[in-house]
């Protein structure tokens, strides 16, 4: 009995043996798992880290590549100049040559600006852009400026800088009618084209509302095809007394403007585009009598005795954009959305306020023939920024009118060969309304530009404006 009782007293003693072995290895497990999970995890973290293997092994490569080019670059440069030392045939030079933004270049100059420091590179440097194919090489992966008289190579990261050319400032060039800004307005006429002509009169000859009056009877019946002057068509070919030295903008001064000759070849089925950057003084002038509005740009026959038929200006009062596209005024036409003057012959675009005076501020006006609510109308929007360091934001307003009113103005400014920047009719004929500021940019599209392609426009005519600031002092 007692002996039986030892038994079972070992049995258990046994199991509990057995179990506590089994809890002894199911502990250590886990303990295994987690430790091998810590070590797993800082394993991980060394591999991935900035400071990690992989973040190695990528620099690695990029500094490898990038020694390659560079590598590949320095034989080229040694390789001009030691043709030109031996007076051999010159090996060529890689990428395209930059060239200088001064007079002498207006029309055909190209340069890179780092953006932290803003330098410069023009005249004497080479620019190869990410995927220059170099010969038994292939393909750049990284941006280069190259000095092949001083040997200098520059590597320039993605998004550190930006290309400025005369052809390329702004983004969208497709369908553009015409284009003036402190990119290409230089101080060479022919940079404008053979058909633009810029035009003034002299204020202090003709300083009285008798004497305008009194001279534009006498070239009343007239048009510009008689190759009669007429007191506000005396030409100016000095361009340069009308550049701002600190901006580079064209100088609106009130009593002058630039007119475009087209020879009936105006289309805008595919829509209009307007766009204007720079700052409007709070000065009206008009040739005959004050009025309270000044003028941006119209569309005229040519004859001194008729008024621009279509016109875009701004009314000093009431501070918003304004234009017509018909000299028979609003009659049957409607609108929506956006503020109407029903009494007058005039579409209010949209009231901008105080800030559209005496300060930067860019507005694009857009008309899209191919897009409407219905078959009935199409659609109008503004958009404005301020281009204020405090504000730069930009708000956007929809609007729509009648279709038939804008496909009369389709088959109107075809029998118009003249755009007259910087002027406006408002009434009379002969009642001229000049614009008082300088103009940053003013374009002219005959489509309607996307609100990708307008914003694509902003941010690169602000950023090239902010670059002609910066560097007033180095031209």
């Amino acid at each position: 009995m007692e002996s039986e009782e030892k038994r079972r007293i070992l049995k258990r003693q046994m199991r509990i043996s057995k179990i506590r072995e089994q809890g002894i290895t199911l502990v250590a497990l886990v303990v295994t798992i987690i430790i091998m999970l810590i070590l797993a995890g800082v394993t991980l973290n060394i591999a991935i880290s900035d400071n990690g293997i992989f973040s190695k092994a990528k620099k690695a490569t990029k500094e490898y590549q990038i020694a390659s080019e560079r590598e590949y670059l320095e034989q080229n440069v040694l390789s001009v100049q030691l043709d030109k030392y031996l007076q051999n045939v010159s090996s060529e030079k890689l990428g395209k040559s930059l060239v200088d933004r001064n007079l002498e270049n207006s029309s055909i100059w190209d340069i890179i600006v780092e953006k932290s420091e803003n330098k410069t590179y023009g005249t004497g440097w080479n620019y190869l852009g990410k995927g220059t194919v170099l010969e038994d090489y292939g393909e750049t992966k990284y941006n280069w400026v190259v000095n092949y008289e001083t040997g200098e190579i520059i590597q320039l990261e993605d998004e550190s800088y930006n290309n400025f050319d005369y052809n390329s400032t702004i983004s969208v060039t497709d369908h553009l009618l015409f284009n003036l800004d402190s990119a290409n307005v230089g101080l060479d006429k022919a940079s404008w084209g053979k058909n633009a002509t810029l035009y003034y009169y002299n204020d202090n000859e003709y300083d009285t509302v008798e004497k305008r009056k009194e001279a534009y009877e006498e070239q009343k019946g007239k048009d510009v095809s008689t190759n009669n002057g007429g007191y506000d068509r005396q030409q100016s070919d000095k361009i340069e007394e009308y550049i701002d030295e600190e901006t580079g903008a064209f100088n609106f001064n009130g009593n002058n403007y630039i007119e475009i000759k087209s020879n009936g070849e105006y289309d805008f089925s595919e829509g209009l585009t307007f766009e204007f950057y720079g700052k409007i003084l709070d000065n009206v002038q008009s040739i005959l009598e004050d009025e309270e509005f000044t003028g941006l740009f119209s569309f005229w026959n040519g004859k001194y005795n008729e008024g621009s038929s279509i016109r875009f200006g701004i009314h000093y009062e009431k501070k918003d954009i304004q234009y017509n596209l018909s000299i028979e005024g609003s009659k049957d036409v409607e609108w929506g959305e956006w503020s109407i003057d029903k009494n007058a012959p005039w579409n209010q675009i949209a009231p901008v306020g105080k800030d559209l005076f005496n300060n930067d501020i860019y507005f694009v006006v857009s008309f899209d023939p191919n897009e409407g609510k219905n078959d009935k109308y199409i659609t109008q929007k503004l958009y404005i920024n301020d281009v204020s360091e405090v504000n730069d934001s930009l708000k956007k307003v929809s609007g729509w009118l009648t279709k038939d009113y804008y496909d009369k103005f389709i088959e109107n400014v075809k029998k118009l060969d003249y755009l007259e920047l910087g002027r406006s009719t408002i009434r009379d004929a002969g009642n001229w309304s000049y614009l008082k500021g300088l103009c940053y940019s003013t374009r002219i599209y005959n489509k309607a530009l996307t609100e990708e392609e307008i914003k694509m426009n902003i941010d690169k005519t602000t950023e090239f404006h902010k670059y002609i600031i910066e560097n007033k002092d180095e031209k």
